[in-house]
């Protein structure tokens, strides 16, 4: 028989709480958004002040621009790197540097 609680990950509660400290933001109608009481969020936003309670940064999205080219051009012949995920394929030039390979490999994955 359940007790009708529920329990909140860190990570859950973070994202909550985050989301209260948003410029704008009013505690009561996140709280409401998640079904949760003001004081039970307001007890999460403390021990994030007090550094019991980890709030992760999400990584903003960036878009990039995309080029579609006809597969006989010239350019198609240069060597790439291709990310592919599900239907999802990603070329990069050999140039590119491993930070952003890894930054765009890191938000393909979050995607999952």
């Amino acid at each position: 028989m359940r007790s009708g609680r529920r329990r909140w990950s860190d990570a859950e509660k973070g994202r909550i709480v985050r989301e209260s400290f948003e410029p704008g933001a009013v505690v009561n109608e996140v709280a409401r958004r998640h079904g949760i009481t003001p004081q039970q969020l307001t007890g999460w936003r403390r021990e994030a002040r007090q550094g019991r309670l980890v709030l992760i940064e999400e990584p903003e999205a960036e878009f990039v621009p995309l080029a579609i080219e006809d597969a006989n051009s010239a350019a198609s012949l240069t060597p790439m790197i291709a990310i592919a995920v599900g239907r999802v394929v990603v070329r990069a030039c050999p140039s590119t540097p491993s930070t952003r390979i890894a930054e765009i490999a890191a938000a393909l994955e979050a995607r999952l």
